[in-house]
């Protein structure tokens, strides 16, 4: 038997969403459907109403990382990273 999903919000100081710009949210959330797929990934002031679950993190959160980011673009999301942790 599987397990249901519920959604889910993950709110985090820094979320890194793996584009083409490395663009880099302080004080964000991603949004994840009760199909478990991306559905928003936004700052916390710009972000749509919630009814789902909420959880904080503490971390830096990198959605999309695997699925999206099968080429040599890595490198410039981890020394962002590295940056950001300082």
């Amino acid at each position: 038997m599987e397990a249901k999903r519920v959604p889910l919000r993950l709110r985090a100081p820094i979320v890194i969403p793996c584009d083409i710009t490395c663009t880099v949210l302080r004080d964000a959330v991603v949004d994840i459907g009760a199909d478990g797929r991306i559905e928003n990934v936004s700052t916390a002031a710009n972000a749509p109403a919630w009814t789902g679950g909420v959880r904080t993190m503490s971390g830096i959160l990198l959605p999309g990382l695997v699925k999206r980011m099968p080429t040599a673009r890595c490198p410039c999301y981890v020394a962002e990273v590295v940056d950001l942790a300082q």
